[in-house]
C-alpha cells in the first residue's frame, strides 16, 4: 500500500522544493530541525469553513430570521408540513429545503419569495396569498427551484386576496436559472399570469425543464407564460431560454411571446389555450409539443418554425 506524506511534510517540502534537501539540512543541525517546524506550522493549511445546517421551526417571523442570521452558503432546513409567515427576502446564497413547508405571505407581503442573491437553491416548498408575485428573481444568478409551488390560498383560510398579478417573475440580468416540478396552480382563483419572464438578454441560461413525472405547471388567467423583450436578435431556439416538459395551460393563452427571439418550446403539454406570437417576435422554434385537442396559433413574427405540434406552422430547416 502506497504511503501518503504528512501534511508538515507537503507544506515544507512546498516551501523548499525538495525533500532530499530538507532531510540533508535537517540532519547537519538540530537548529535547522527547530527552524523548520516552526515554519511548517506558519504555512499549514487554513482549515476549511463547512456550511451549517439549521433547522427552523415554523411561526411568524422565524424563517426570516434564521435567513438574517446564516452565513453565506448555509442550508435552512424546515418543518415537515410547517406554516411559516409572512413573506421572506434571501438577500445571501443559501439553500432551503421546504420539505413541504408552506409560506403564508398573509395578503400583508407584495412578495411571497424575493429572491435578493446569487447562488440560492429552494426546494421542496411553496408559497402563497402575495397580494402581487409568488417568487421573483430579478438580476441575479445561479438559481434553482425544485419541486417549488405557488398557489393563492391555504388549507386554513381558503381564499386570495384579491389583487394577485403574477406567480413567478424572472426578469433582468439573470443567468443560469432552473426551474424543475414547479407548479403554478389556479384553484378557486388563479394569478393574470403564471411565469412572466421580461426584459433578459441574449445568452442568458433559463431553463423550465421538467424533472422525471414532475413536469412544470403554470397557470393563469391571461397566460399560462408569457416571455417578453427577451433575446433580441437570436438565431433560430439560440436564446438560451428553453420550456421543456411543461403543462401550459392558461385561460386565454397558454403561451405568449411578445417581443422576443430565439426561444426552444420543447415537449410541452398544452391545455386549452392558444399560441400567440406578436409581430416583434422571431425565429422561435417549436418541437414535439403535445395535446388532445387543436390548439390555436397566432403567429404574426417573421422565421417561426416547428414540428410535430398540435398547431401548424412554417417547418425549421
Amino acid at each position: 500500500m502506497s504511503q501518503h506524506p504528512s501534511l508538515s511534510t507537503i507544506t515544507t517540502a512546498t516551501v523548499f522544493g525538495s525533500m532530499d534537501l530538507v532531510r540533508a539540512f535537517s540532519r547537519r543541525s538540530s537548529v535547522v530541525r527547530a527552524a523548520l517546524l516552526v515554519l511548517s506550522c506558519a504555512v499549514s493549511f487554513p482549515p476549511v469553513a463547512f456550511a451549517k445546517t439549521t433547522e427552523v421551526p415554523p411561526g411568524a417571523g422565524t424563517l426570516q430570521a434564521a435567513i438574517d442570521a446564516a452565513a453565506p452558503g448555509d442550508r435552512l432546513v424546515l418543518a415537515t408540513f410547517g406554516l411559516y409567515s409572512p413573506g421572506i427576502v434571501i438577500d445571501k446564497p443559501l439553500r432551503i429545503q421546504g420539505n413541504g413547508a408552506t409560506i403564508d405571505a398573509e395578503c400583508t407581503s407584495a412578495v411571497g419569495i424575493d429572491i435578493a442573491s446569487d447562488r440560492v437553491k429552494l426546494s421542496k416548498l411553496g408559497t402563497t396569498r402575495a397580494t402581487q408575485t409568488g417568487i421573483r428573481i430579478v438580476d441575479h444568478t445561479r438559481i434553482s427551484l425544485d419541486f417549488v409551488s405557488v398557489s393563492l390560498f391555504t388549507i386554513r383560510e381558503d381564499y386570495a386576496c384579491g389583487t394577485e398579478e403574477t406567480a413567478i417573475e424572472i426578469a433582468g440580468s439573470v443567468d443560469d436559472v432552473k426551474l424543475s416540478g414547479v407548479v403554478v396552480t389556479e384553484d378557486q382563483s388563479a394569478f393574470e399570469i403564471g411565469l412572466h419572464l421580461h426584459d433578459i438578454p441574449v445568452d442568458s441560461t433559463i431553463l423550465l425543464k421538467g424533472k422525471g413525472r414532475a413536469i412544470n405547471w403554470f397557470d393563469g388567467t391571461e397566460a399560462g407564460v408569457l416571455i417578453e423583450n427577451c433575446g433580441a436578435g437570436s438565431a433560430v431556439g439560440g436564446s438560451g431560454i428553453l420550456m421543456q416538459r411543461s403543462g401550459l395551460p392558461g385561460d386565454t393563452d397558454a403561451l405568449r411571446l411578445v417581443n422576443t427571439d430565439g426561444v426552444l418550446v420543447k415537449r410541452n403539454i398544452f391545455f386549452g389555450g392558444g399560441v400567440s406570437i406578436d409581430a416583434n417576435s422571431d425565429l422561435n422554434r417549436f418541437e414535439n409539443n403535445d395535446s388532445d385537442t387543436s390548439v390555436p396559433l397566432d403567429d404574426l413574427g417573421t422565421g417561426n418554425c416547428g414540428r410535430e405540434n398540435p398547431f401548424t406552422m412554417s417547418t425549421c430547416n
